[in-house]
């Protein structure tokens, strides 16, 4: 069994905090079927030097995935430090339908996501205190909270961090959002997830996470008008 110290150590060293000026959709590898499976056998068998390779090659997208969701540094590494622990224990679960590295970052969104079930259980701003107020006649999103006009924000939160001038304060104003709903919007629109998985880690129904993806969308935009007006 490979030991959680070496987890600790190969984990806080290799990952690295992602740059600004780099995507941010995710960029899982193509499966290399024949690496997976040499990687897959040897973890199976106890190899330290397997798991090393694989958490070198993947920890720092995956911590850059948990510091998204959890808005946290020592939070996020914390989390990637379980979720590798977690994987390797059960590495005989892996059937090999989708690539070692898609396998790996499902268990760290769940630790991750886990962790904000604990933190939703604490008060928390209410998403509605940041949802846009609207002022008739004009059509809803059309005014801000505070009555002025809203722009039209069209494009998802991961294409709104293509663009270096609000790459800081898209951040800002994801980080700000509740738990929940931050979790929503970076499983859908940055992490890329189908509605389906996306309902099966949250444990909602696939309607409830449109409508809170909906809802979480629009508290983004809301803030980000006042940010960038």
């Amino acid at each position: 069994m490979i030991a959680s110290s070496l987890v600790t150590d190969i984990a806080t060293r290799s990952h690295v905090a992602p740059d600004d000026r780099s995507p941010t959709s995710p960029r899982v590898a193509s499966p290399d079927r024949t690496r997976d499976q040499r990687l897959v056998e040897q973890l199976r068998r106890g190899s330290e030097s397997a798991f090393e390779e694989v958490v070198v090659q993947t920890s720092a997208r995956f911590f850059a995935v948990a510091r998204r969701l959890l808005g946290c540094e020592a939070e996020a590494s914390d989390a990637l430090q379980e979720a590798y622990l977690a994987a390797f224990r059960s590495i005989h679960q892996f059937r090999g339908e989708s690539s070692l590295a898609s396998w790996l970052r499902r268990i760290v969104i769940n630790a991750c996501y886990m962790r904000l079930r604990e933190r939703a259980r604490r008060d928390e701003r209410s998403l509605d205190d940041l949802l846009p107020t609207y002022s008739p006649p004009g059509p809803p999103g059309h005014h801000g909270r505070d009555g002025a006009p809203a722009g039209r924000w069209n494009a998802s939160a991961d294409e709104l961090l293509q663009y270096d001038e609000v790459r800081a304060k898209v951040r800002q104003c994801v980080d700000r959002l509740p738990a929940a709903a931050r979790a929503i919007l970076i499983l859908r629109d940055v992490e890329g997830l189908d509605t389906e998985e996306t309902a099966r880690i949250i444990g909602i129904r696939r309607g409830a996470v449109k409508t809170r993806l909906h809802r979480a969308r629009l508290a983004l935009r809301s803030m980000l008008e006042r940010e960038l007006t």
